[in-house]
């Protein structure tokens, strides 16, 4: 019963909005934190957005390594958070029978995998830690 209600759709789940609103919300934690993540994966210096974000990151001095989510916003940013997200829809409106708590759990963890292995790519691709 517990392995059929842990992979079966949960009540919550029969709401229309339900899956859309998770996305969301699991895009809105994603958007909050992703300078933390930058920080984690690049020890560039940003802080969380209410504490001055970039202001300390390494962008601003003059001698590399400089983060490339920051000095790169378009194809270094941008594109992670971008992955982030897509990984997110994708665990939360594939279409199998799972339960929403489930599929909560996944979208939230993608953040910090997804996140973390693109901007692990990223970084060794510009070679930011030589």
């Amino acid at each position: 019963m517990v392995y059929k209600r842990l992979l079966g759709e949960s009540s919550l789940s029969e709401f229309r909005l339900a899956k859309p609103a998770v996305l969301a919300a699991a895009g809105a934690i994603s958007g909050l934190l992703f300078v933390d993540l930058c920080d984690a994966i690049f020890g560039c210096g940003c802080f969380s957005l209410w504490s001055g974000a970039a202001e300390a990151c390494n962008i601003h001095h003059a001698a590399p390594p400089h983060c490339p989510w920051c000095a790169h916003p378009g194809w270094g940013g941008a594109v992670a958070f971008f992955s982030v997200t897509v990984s997110q829809a994708v665990a939360v409106f594939w279409p199998a029978t799972i339960n929403l708590g489930v599929r909560i759990a996944l979208a939230l963890t993608a953040f910090p995998v997804v996140g973390g292995g693109v901007g692990l790519i990223q970084g060794l691709f510009i070679g930011y830690w030589n």
